[in-house]
């Protein structure tokens, strides 16, 4: 049994599906904190000594610190505390969250987009919370900052600004569509803001959706930010992937094809923005097609 979930995480990451990826990274990390704590509770630990034991020799090199001066010392932490969960529900609910919008998106976008949405919106959402808590003497400095919940906050809001009128059902309430769930994420965390309850988090939460909207309008307009991150990690895989040995005869026949970046690029923008006035099913199959073809290219 346990081989062969090994296997399928192997495909996983061999196959390149970013949202299968992202989801394994936060249930490891999730376990490993949580083995690290089981470790200090059999030596005989008492909760308090626990959770101040666990911080002191691993929580506080992975979760990111809302004091300027701190994080200058541990600048790493702005990609590590995404993946960082304490709690099962907390986890649970950013997973889920996550799969759920991540797939809406991706059957407009394709795949390529999830990860450097969730990375670029963590990003965004710990810089609006590190700057909060620099110019607002009434919050906690010593306050750090864990979870996915930035990087999820975008991928929501890029879901419900590309295609505002899909719908997902939700337990109870029934059908609703993306662009009322995206207004009441945003009030909601308004709202939680002078509660004190988790002033960075929703904090961070509004500044990852944020980068959502900004990264698909900027998309509608030809400017796609997730180019040079993918590229980077390319270049990572190939660091690590194996070259072949085999010497390949180059000839001088220039096989190189024409190029129809301006028209194709003409084509993306007006179903992107039909997409974003009238939402995904209103595209033709055609439309639907060259989309998918696109976003895969």
């Amino acid at each position: 049994m346990f081989s062969s979930i090994i296997q399928d995480c192997k495909n996983a990451f061999r196959d390149g599906n970013r949202l299968i990826q992202l989801i394994i990274v936060n249930l490891f990390v999730f376990v490993l904190v949580n083995l690290v704590k089981l470790g200090f509770m059999l030596a005989g630990q008492s909760q308090g000594q626990v959770d101040m034991n666990y911080h002191n020799y691993f929580g506080k090199f992975i979760s990111m610190p809302l004091n300027a001066i701190n994080f200058i010392y541990k600048p790493y932490t702005i990609i590590t505390y995404q993946f960082v969960h304490y709690g099962f529900f907390h986890l649970f609910f950013n997973m889920l969250s996550l799969y759920w919008f991540a797939q809406i998106l991706e059957n407009v976008l394709g795949n390529s987009k999830t990860l450097s949405l969730y990375i670029y919106g963590g990003i965004t959402g710990a810089l609006f919370a590190l700057l909060a808590y620099s110019i607002m003497p009434n919050l906690d400095p010593s306050t750090d900052l864990i979870g996915a919940s930035a990087g999820v906050a975008a991928i929501i809001i890029a879901a419900a600004t590309i295609s505002p009128t899909a719908e997902v059902r939700l337990f109870i309430i029934g059908n609703v569509q993306l662009r009322y769930i995206a207004l009441a994420f945003i009030i909601i965390n308004l709202v939680s803001i002078p509660t004190f309850s988790n002033v960075g988090g929703s904090i961070a939460h509004l500044g990852g959706a944020l980068f959502g909207f900004i990264f698909i309008k900027q998309l509608q307009r030809g400017n796609d930010f997730s180019v040079p991150f993918n590229k980077f990690f390319d270049w990572i895989g190939n660091l690590f992937s194996k070259k072949s040995k085999l010497n390949i005869a180059h000839s001088n026949i220039d096989k190189t094809k024409p190029k129809k970046v301006n028209s194709k690029q003409k084509e993306l923008d007006v179903i992107l923005d039909k997409i974003s006035q009238s939402g995904y099913d209103s595209l033709t199959a055609v439309e639907k097609e060259f989309l998918f073809k696109y976003s895969n290219e």
